[in-house]
């Protein structure tokens, strides 16, 4: 039927030219409304000739059909297929062009071609994706040397030229790697990204080491492998969902790994974050609360670490990879650090113990920086998760940050936190609760995606599904 129709309106069979709707036609529109006429009328007496009154009626049914389509198109939005929707596979393209016969009251990008217009913003809106789960994202042809960056400056001036409700964020990429950049609207009503419907997508990732992130802009998963991190950084303000991200991570690699291929420490100075992740079969220990006995875990992990090496000296190997390779039956099991709040635990300021009187958030500081820095960690299957509520560059000095390479980064209120977490600006002009950029070493750039939720009982439910899952098998 498409074919039919796209045939029908290149020869404008059924169409009534647009100069008629819109103003006086020329000869040329004349001549185009002739030629069903012209057509039509043989076609009819062949068909009464043929088949007589039958012939002449099914004729007549087929040009009346044809009126009727023409007679709908302004309501179909101006197009015989109506609305042309985004594709996955491929783009299609949504320039209002008159020209091709699009109503332009019905086209979906008038009122963000209006606004921009109207705030001599130089872009034309050229492509719609509605397949995300909380944003639109509207494609922009920005003319050459102008700066679309300044939309976000507009603020509630532009979201009032949309007719948004009062508090509606609007953010803007500058470049989405196809020559254009993009505008990204909330959605009336979104649908939620739920950690549970995606802890096996995790599992089948084929990444050593899964960690859930959520969706794209485009509803794919997002998950990334701590492996190649290989160090990790979850940082955001208060409400932005960074617990529930560190908590994604945990469960996805409790649910894609066996107790006896993955060990967790939990460390939390604000107590109750990752509590209840105590029940899960990977964790060796009830969270640590107490930085005196963080400290004393982290001394433990070095020494792992230093006895590992050499394990994989003898074994004649250079990672923990090659080492479960070269011994399947007894794996060597990855060890994550998940370390809550990391600047709390930093600022510790209570001695080391009754014979050591360097502060305690001190002495975790420096393990940290042996540990991440130079050391080995990665090739030995240690791997560090840290999360961080406002990041303070005093406490936790760039050489630290430096050895944390992978990052995700939730909204923030600055572009100072912003570049500390990804390198560049964006967070701060991220649009809803979850939203979050994720930087992966070796990423040429960050890239946007919306953080799952634990929604209601869903963490309870997480945690007894993969318990029921490990003690089975």
């Amino acid at each position: 039927m498409e074919n039919v129709l796209n045939w029908c309106n290149k020869h404008k069979i059924g169409v009534l030219p647009e100069a008629w709707r819109t103003a006086k036609p020329n000869n040329k529109d004349l001549i185009d409304m002739a030629k069903p006429t012209l057509v039509g009328l043989p076609a009819l007496m062949i068909l009464y000739l043929i088949w007589e009154i039958p012939g002449f009626a099914a004729g007549m049914a087929i040009i009346v059909g044809f009126a009727i389509l023409d007679a709908t198109r302004p309501l179909r939005g101006g197009h015989w297929l109506g609305r042309p929707e985004a594709s996955k596979k491929a783009e299609v393209q949504r320039r209002f062009l008159i020209e091709k016969g699009m109503d332009p009251e019905k086209w979906w990008g008038k009122k963000l071609q209006d606004a921009l217009n109207a705030h001599n913003i130089k872009a034309n809106v050229v492509v719609l994706d509605t397949s995300g789960a909380t944003l639109d994202m509207y494609e922009l042809e920005v003319q050459q040397g102008y700066d679309v960056a300044g939309i976000t400056a507009l603020g509630e001036n532009f979201s009032r030229a949309l007719k948004l409700p009062k508090g509606t964020h609007i953010s803007v990429d500058a470049n989405i790697g196809n020559g254009r950049a993009a505008l990204y609207i909330p959605k009336e009503k979104y649908r939620p990204v739920r950690t549970l419907s995606m802890l096996e997508a995790a599992q089948t990732s084929g990444y050593a080491l899964p960690g859930l992130v959520g969706e794209d802009l485009i509803g794919n998963p997002m998950i990334v492998d701590i492996t190649h991190a290989p160090h990790l950084l979850v940082g955001g303000e208060v409400g932005m969902e960074r617990a529930g991200q560190m908590l994604n991570i945990i469960l996805s690699t409790s649910y894609s790994l066996p107790p006896e291929r993955l060990r967790i420490t939990l460390i939390d100075p604000k107590l109750l974050e990752l509590a209840v992740c105590n029940s899960l079969p990977q964790v060796t220990e009830p969270v640590i609360t107490d930085m005196h006995k963080a400290h004393k875990r982290l001394l433990h992990i070095r020494e792992m670490m230093l006895v590992r090496c050499q394990q994989f000296l003898e074994a004649g190997v250079n990672n923990i990879a090659a080492y479960n390779r070269r011994f399947p039956d007894a794996p060597m099991p990855y060890q994550l650090v998940a370390f809550s709040e990391l600047t709390i635990g930093l600022k510790c300021s209570a001695p080391v113990s009754a014979d050591d009187d360097r502060e305690v958030g001190d002495s975790i500081k420096s393990l940290l920086l042996e540990l991440i820095g130079a050391a080995p960690t990665q090739e030995a299957g240690i791997h560090f998760l840290f999360g961080i509520q406002c990041y303070d560059p005093k406490t936790c000095g760039e050489t630290l940050r430096q050895g944390i390479p992978s990052s995700i980064g939730m909204r923030v209120r600055a572009h100072e936190f912003s570049e500390l977490l990804i390198g560049q600006k964006g967070c701060e002009s991220l649009c809803e609760q979850g939203e979050c950029y994720v930087f992966m070493s070796g990423d040429a750039s960050p890239k946007r995606a919306l953080s799952a939720a634990l929604i209601g009982e869903d963490m309870e439910h997480a945690v007894d599904l993969i318990r029921e899952k490990w003690s089975t098998e």
